[in-house]
């Protein structure tokens, strides 16, 4: 199954989760960055790790990290220190000044539906706050078949998660709207 599709992911919430039990944990350099102390410990479930880097090959869709960790390039570092293949990813045009999750997740939004009126294709949206408040606004402003998930910041990304992403991909493959036969 190749789409060619892209993945547009946050990364604390989604891949680092707070510690707990049966996760890995990195300790990453974090030193000049407005959101962290000098070093920052990631926590990660390995296993689900390395199914969403299968997804990704398999499925034959690129990586676009949506992440304050973007600031500094600290994204390549936290993803080197988890063993994941760092891609391409997106400008923190952060909002410094923002109040709030829903003002502070817009620019997410806003690259996503920009990256997809310059190049649109089949995409996947993960994070666990921003679509809360804007999956309806990304939704109105793309054409390109989509998946968003909002995931619980406690656990991150599931299986259950991967499943949805496989059968979605699956039904993109396919030529199926989903969303035009049920209304999802």
């Amino acid at each position: 199954m190749t789409i060619n599709g892209v993945a547009y992911s946050d990364f604390d919430g989604v891949h680092n989760t707070p510690k707990r039990s049966g996760l890995r944990t990195a300790r990453v350099a974090t030193a000049g960055s407005k959101f962290f102390r000098a070093e920052t410990i990631i926590a990660w479930d390995q296993e689900m790790l390395e199914l969403f880097g299968e997804f990704l090959r398999v499925a034959g869709f690129g990586l676009v990290w949506l992440t304050t960790w973007n600031e500094h390039s600290l994204i390549k570092r936290a993803a080197q220190g988890m063993g994941f293949p760092h891609e391409e990813h997106a400008p923190a045009a952060l909002n410094h000044e923002a109040k709030g999750s829903k003002e502070w997740t817009e620019w997410k939004a806003l690259h996503i539906i920009a990256d997809q009126r310059e190049n649109p294709r089949p995409f996947i949206w993960i994070d666990d706050k921003a679509p809360l408040f804007w999956r309806e606004f990304v939704e109105e402003h793309t054409v390109a078949p989509s998946l968003i998930i909002a995931t619980d910041s406690h656990s991150g990304l599931t299986k259950a998660d991967l499943l949805r992403m496989v059968d979605w991909a699956e039904a993109v493959q396919a030529g199926i709207d989903r969303n035009a036969i049920i209304g999802a």
